[in-house]
């Protein structure tokens, strides 16, 4: 669905971030013209380049990627993320962070509920892995695809920390479960206050604010481990004093 940038610079004692948001429903690019607000589509929907936008900064970058729900086939949103982590990898900026973002669906007649779901129990009582018009019910098989290569490139990553040769850090942000148990907030709610949203119905997308800043909050957590991480990889990547093991003995 989009990328998200945050670009990190030191200034004495303090950080300066600077957050840059590119929409690109696919993550993909060509040369076709595009224009959200002329609703001109050069894919599905609109596919803003910005590779060459994250690759143009030497500073160290959080990246946040997710395809949204425009794909519809679990074959192209495999070969889709597998030529988007190749390009990435091939910028070798491995001192960056990169998240993967999991995709929510929508809920079903979502203008009868104004609560929370009390548990997992009875999201999954709205039947969501039937077969729905809008591939809702393939956004799991997305999930759980990124599950696997995430958990691939941290292995692998790992055994290459000492060559100085890894990959970037690739992180799963996972809001699936958090966000299914919201069928309350989306745009066609009870809460609709505009026309549009009298006049279309949407099911998918949250008003803001809303269940989606819980997002926000969740990634704040995660970056507190990778942090955490990062201090154990400084440490296991110090280069080590032979020497120093026999002033210990003696």
């Amino acid at each position: 669905m989009h990328v998200v940038l945050l670009l990190l610079s030191r200034k004495k004692l303090s950080y300066i971030v600077e957050l840059i948001f590119i929409r690109n429903d696919q993550l993909i690019e060509n040369d076709l013209p595009v224009n959200p607000m002329k609703q001109i589509k050069n894919c599905n929907a609109y596919c803003l380049p910005w590779t060459d936008v994250y690759n143009s900064t030497s500073k160290n970058t959080l990246l946040i990627l997710n395809t949204g729900s425009h794909l519809g086939q679990l074959k192209t949103f495999k070969d889709t993320m597998d030529n988007v982590l190749q390009k990435i990898d091939n910028f070798k900026r491995n001192n960056d962070i990169i998240f993967l973002r999991t995709t929510a669906p929508g809920h079903e007649d979502c203008l009868k509920y104004d609560s929370p779901f009390p548990n997992h129990e009875a999201y999954l009582a709205t039947n969501p892995t039937k077969e729905h018009f809008y591939k809702w019910d393939k956004f799991s098989l997305y999930n759980d695809h990124l599950a696997t290569i995430v958990d691939k490139r941290r292995r692998e990553r790992l055994q290459h920390l000492t060559l100085h040769d890894s990959s970037p850090q690739t992180e799963l942000l996972d809001i699936f479960y958090m966000t299914v148990l919201r069928p309350d907030g989306h745009i066609s709610g009870p809460e609709c206050s505009n026309e549009r949203c009298k006049t279309k119905i949407d099911c998918l997308h949250y008003n803001l604010p809303g269940p989606l800043d819980w997002w926000n909050h969740l990634l704040f957590s995660h970056l507190q481990n990778v942090m955490e991480e990062k201090k154990l990889e400084r440490i296991l990547t110090k280069p080590v004093d032979p020497l120093s093991y026999l002033n210990t003995s003696l």
